[in-house]
């Protein structure tokens, strides 16, 4: 996870607990994604809790995600 990405997802979970004290840490799913048509880096961010539950998101993104 990137520098930008962790500082996002920090503060996230801050104003989260602070809206919430009984609310869990924000969890984010972070896509970098190089489209092949315009050649552009794109960054898709996402919470944990809305992949686990929309199957499109989890198949289109989980599932490009390459194993190395």
């Amino acid at each position: 996870m990137s520098v930008g990405a962790k500082h996002l997802e920090d503060k996230l979970s801050v104003i989260a607990k602070n809206s919430s004290p009984n609310a869990s840490p924000v969890q984010l799913l972070v896509v970098n994604y190089q489209s092949p048509i315009t050649n552009y880096q794109l960054l898709f961010i996402f919470s944990l809790n809305l992949v686990k539950n929309c199957p499109i998101i989890k198949e289109l993104f989980l599932n490009s995600i390459p194993t190395t």
